[in-house]
């Protein structure tokens, strides 16, 4: 009998204190989304900022299941992607810098000779100014 009245106690009134019915959004921070298939670039390093579904549709290219795990990562109300694409050997690497609202891409050349089509996509808070170099 003792345990109904103590399990309310401890459950009820720590709710009813201040749980917040609605919980606050996660801090949306810059990081690569790791996907299979995407289409790579054939000349210099290009950006391509993309905010909505179609969007993602039409620049990505990929199958509708590889677009469903992608778009599942990130909230496109408070995100945007960012692909990038190039041609360049595939020890290229791409440095992703961000501070104070500015997100910096900088491709780094690889000492390779396997030149081909390379692309990579990130996530960014959308009000974040972006910048390629």
């Amino acid at each position: 009998m003792m345990r109904l009245p103590l399990f309310a106690v401890l459950v009820v009134v720590p709710v009813a204190l201040g749980a917040d019915p609605e919980p606050k959004a996660k801090p949306t921070i810059p990081r690569e989304i790791r996907v299979e298939g995407l289409r790579g670039g054939d000349g210099a390093l290009e950006m391509t900022r993309i905010t909505s579904r179609e969007e993602a549709e039409k620049s990505l290219g990929l199958e509708k299941g590889a677009l469903e795990k992608v778009l599942k990562q990130v909230d496109l109300k408070r995100e945007c992607l960012v692909l990038l694409r190039w041609a360049g050997s595939r020890l290229d690497r791409i440095e992703m810098k961000a501070e104070k609202g500015l997100v910096t891409f900088t491709r780094i050349h690889g000492k390779g000779d396997d030149d081909g089509f390379r692309a990579r996509l990130f996530a960014v808070p959308r009000k974040y100014k972006l910048e390629v170099r």
